[in-house]
């Protein structure tokens, strides 16, 4: 059976997150926003064609719960923190993914002049997980 490469993404997941350096700032949950990228392999058979069966992919419902999971389970005054996090739990949980990509964004932080949003971006490489 060959394998044929697949990109998944999430794009624009807004989530609530207790989020900030300050505990004013996590008083109440503020929007943040994430983009998921990964790669997976389809088993393919010879003439190139997938079963139409989610198990053969990866379950996007099953991330975006656990994107969910994540930004409600605790605070986090970093949104570098939670990228990691993120990531880490990520790497556990569909241990199929590869070449995963995460940016996290906080739409108009308060640093006292007009900014769209802060944001953090984990690469392919170079993060630690389990």
């Amino acid at each position: 059976m060959r394998t044929l490469p697949a990109e998944i993404r999430l794009r624009g997941v807004n989530v609530p997150v207790r989020i900030g350096v300050t505990e004013a700032e996590r008083v109440e949950p503020r929007p943040m926003s994430f983009d998921i990228s990964l790669t997976i392999d389809l088993h393919a058979d010879p003439e190139g064609r997938i079963a139409d069966h989610l198990d053969t992919t990866l379950d996007y419902g099953a991330l975006h719960r656990l994107i969910l999971e994540v930004c409600a389970e605790r605070e986090y005054k970093l949104i570098e923190t939670l990228a990691v996090e993120l990531r880490r739990r990520i790497d556990r949980e569909f241990p199929r993914a590869r070449a995963l990509r995460i940016r996290c964004g906080k739409p108009s932080p308060p640093l006292g002049g007009e900014v769209a949003a802060a944001e953090v971006l984990l690469p392919p490489e170079g993060v630690p997980s389990d």
